[in-house]
């Protein structure tokens, strides 16, 4: 047999069969390239997912780093207002040192008349602060030293109405400070 003459006799069948081959190759590299780059996709909306969930999971983690902080500033915050209404009130004459004494231990009372653990909870506090970072801890202990020097002003000396107002909004000033900080790293979070 004469390969010359068999190409020549089959070139119809030969080209058909060449052209279904070729088609079948484009068809497969098409399919081929399709499926990896669904594949990439997949995996970029995996690392997407992935990240996402570490976003939420640290926004969860922080919320609740910035509830325990919150409500240690709310509760210094309270202490104050009871300190200073108080205060008001023994200035007053209404009452004596000894009764603002006991009115100030009820307020360190649970219903079951057991001690609050404040020591603990501001121990908690401090430590999730300093967890925050270093700028925001000097923050929230200069509100916590600005909250000592409040209740040392209106125990110790005599009750001044205006040091009270001023140091009231001293007290105000620092939490909202604190309080911005607080949103300002939620939003970092979200970035």
């Amino acid at each position: 047999m004469d390969w010359a003459s068999f190409f020549k006799d089959n070139s119809q069948s030969i080209f058909t069969l060449g052209g279904v081959f070729l088609g079948s190759l484009i068809t497969f590299l098409i399919s081929y390239l399709n499926n990896r780059f669904l594949a990439k996709e997949s995996e970029k909306e995996r690392q997407e997912q992935r990240k996402e969930a570490k976003t939420q999971l640290a926004l969860e983690l922080m919320r609740n780093d910035i509830m325990i902080i919150e409500d240690r500033i709310d509760s210094q915050l309270r202490a104050v207002d009871t300190i200073h209404t108080l205060s008001l009130r023994k200035s007053r004459g209404e009452l004596s040192q000894d009764e603002m004494k006991k009115q100030l231990f009820s307020m360190y009372l649970d219903e079951n008349g057991k001690l609050v653990q404040e020591g603990e909870r501001e121990m908690i506090a401090d430590k999730v602060a300093l967890a925050i970072g270093e700028h925001f801890y000097s923050e929230f202990r200069k509100f916590n030293d600005l909250c000592l020097e409040f209740w040392r002003m209106s125990l110790n000396s005599p009750f001044s109405h205006e040091k009270a107002l001023k140091g009231r909004l001293e007290l105000s000033a620092q939490a909202a400070k604190l309080h911005n900080m607080l949103n300002e790293k939620l939003i970092s979070l979200r970035e």
